[in-house]
Order: structure tokens, then sequence, then C-alpha cells
């Protein structure tokens, strides 16, 4: 996120009461529709057996010391066509149309501003009520003491594996047919072990009731942060400032043992033994000297 832009309110901040700030959820927030068109004009498309319009937008595109660019855009209720013929060969003519939340209109503006003016807990929770896209990792913290987290954003309720592959732009049973309530987002206040913390990783266990799609969750970072700060006593700023330089590679200390296991040593020349030494030696943080 970015933490300021002139004339707007603070993304990331603090004010005299709270503090707050944000990481990316992650989240699958696009699905892609494949269109079908009446003929090669592009000016109607397939949807449930009828014809509908859609809707062309010439964008400019000012190239400097080059002539300008013109390029128009073809829109369905689904969103812009991205990818058109041109991006297949001629067995593929297809036309896949972009269904992106950040399109629809929201109120990110009007959480940041209620995130600025907020005094405790309630405050920021409604705030972010207004949040849609894209989706994040707000966490909390208030001089009353109350910590916290939500993950929030506005996410289509999809059925198990929806949203994987490319969907049938042309029936409406595909369409997002509603979307996870706020009172539902996932929310951790005041947690047992005493802290709370983001890093890009799946956000719920299994007793979340909806399906989170996204390929791209964080494995390794939020446990070693995790791991540290379990085993931090009398935290103090000095000790979060080296946390954020730790630089210790959780996943090669768990997977290149393994590795090093599995090679033939007598089939290792002079210098590939040279090699094998420095990497069973390594203490897997990736300073310069490590």
């Amino acid at each position: 996120m970015q933490p300021c832009l002139e004339r707007l309110p603070l993304s990331s901040g603090f004010n005299d009461s709270i503090a707050w700030g944000e990481t990316n959820a992650q989240r699958d927030l696009v699905d892609w529709f494949k269109i079908t068109f009446e003929n090669e004009s592009k000016s109607k498309y397939l949807y449930d057996g009828d014809y509908l319009p859609t809707k062309k937008v010439v964008e400019e595109i000012i190239v400097k010391g080059g002539k300008t660019f013109y390029d128009t855009v073809v829109y369905t209720h689904h969103g812009p066509i991205v990818y058109d013929e041109r991006y297949h060969g001629e067995d593929e003519k297809n036309h896949f149309a972009f269904r992106w939340i950040a399109h629809d209109p929201s109120e990110e503006v009007l959480t940041f501003y209620l995130l600025n003016q907020g005094k405790n807990y309630n405050d920021y929770m409604k705030a972010l009520d207004h949040y849609g896209s894209p989706a994040q990792n707000f966490a909390f913290a208030s001089t009353q003491g109350d910590i916290a987290i939500r993950i929030q954003g506005k996410y289509p309720v999809r059925r198990k594996e929806e949203g994987k592959f490319v969907l049938d732009g042309s029936r409406s049973i595909h369409e997002w047919q509603a979307y996870i309530p706020n009172d539902q987002m996932i929310t951790y206040k005041n947690p047992e072990r005493g802290f709370i913390s983001s890093a890009n990783q799946y956000p719920a266990d299994s007793t979340y009731p909806y399906y989170i799609t996204a390929t791209s969750f964080e494995a390794y970072r939020n446990r070693r942060i995790n791991s540290r700060l379990s085993e931090m006593k009398n935290i103090t700023p000095r000790d979060l400032m080296d946390l954020q330089f730790d630089n210790y590679n959780l996943k090669a200390a768990e997977s290149l043992p393994m590795f090093l296991e599995a090679l033939d040593m007598n089939q290792l020349k002079e210098k590939e033994r040279e090699a094998y030494e420095v990497l069973r030696s390594w203490d897997y943080f990736n300073s310069i000297n490590s």
C-alpha cells in the first residue's frame, strides 16, 4: 500500500490513539471469461441466449518523441477484453474479458479518512467496512492495549476450485452471486500468544467457512517471524528493528539438507565436493559472509 499521497489520508500510520498498517492479502479477486461475439465487429456478445451490446472506448496513448497510439478497448459487462484474436494462433482466436473487483465502485479513501480519525478498536472495525480492493491484511494497535488484524476486501463467494480456470462468459451461472459479509471477514483480536503478525501467509485455519482462492501465499517468512516473536521477552523497538533485518533462509534450512543427503558423494568431482562442503556448512543466513 502507498503510505501517503498528497491531500489524501495516510494509508499506514498512527495518531494519538491508534496505529494501523497493511500487507497484501494475496486473495484472488479476478476471473477470466471467454466471450463469444456475434461477428467480427465485436458490437454484440452472447449472454444467456441473447446478444448484448458492447461498449467501445478509444484510449489515447501519448508516446514521447513518437506518434500518438490509439487503441480501441471493447468492454462487456464482465469487464474489458484484455486478450483477443491477436494473442493466439489461427486455431485459437479467443476473446477473454477481465473481471476484477477493483473495477467496481468502492470507498477506500473513506476507510483511510476514518482510520486517521479513529480512537479505538470499534472505530477501526467500522472504518474497514468501507474498504473493497485491493484486499489487505489490516494490522491494528491502540493505546488502550488492543491489538488486532482483519483481512479485509470485497471477496466473491466461490465454490471450491471456482475461479482457477477460464469461465464461459455466455452463461449467467458463472457470475459472482454474492460477497463475503463484512462481519465474517477473518479477524483476530488480542490473541493469547500476545502478538499478531502478517507476512502474506494463508490467513485462516480449516474452520473458516468460505473457500479461499489464491496460489501465492507465503509459507516461510511468517513462520520465521512467529518463531522469533514467540522467543522474545520484554520486547523493545530495537528488537523489532532487528527482526526486520532478519535474513534467515527458512526455505533453504528445510529443503537443502534433503538435497545434500540425496547426493552420491562417490560421483562428485573435486570442485563439486568443495561446493558441497560450502553448502553443508552454511548457517542459512543470507548475509555476505555467511
